[in-house]
């Protein structure tokens, strides 16, 4: 297992992964190095939103495939911070 610096941050808006599962692994390492839990309330083919567990907290990722570049990700809305 990685050490904590070693584990990624939250994505950005705009930032562009390979797949579903690339963020997923992203968002993963943050909530380990930042110690939240998250859920995924709605994934299909085509988008995905990732919510903070506590239901108090603001912070949500969506993320949506490329519409330039099917075979791309990419990150369009981050908001809030976690509690």
């Amino acid at each position: 297992m990685a050490s904590l610096h070693e584990l990624r941050e939250l994505p950005l808006e705009g930032d562009f992964f390979l797949s579903f599962d690339d963020l997923l692994e992203v968002i993963r390492d943050a909530s380990i190095k930042h110690k939240f839990s998250f859920k995924n309330p709605h994934k299909d083919k085509k988008r995905a939103r990732y919510l903070c567990a506590n239901a108090a907290c603001p912070w949500r990722v969506i993320a949506h495939l490329n519409p330039e570049n099917e075979n791309e990700v990419v990150v369009s809305t981050v908001v809030g911070g976690r509690q």
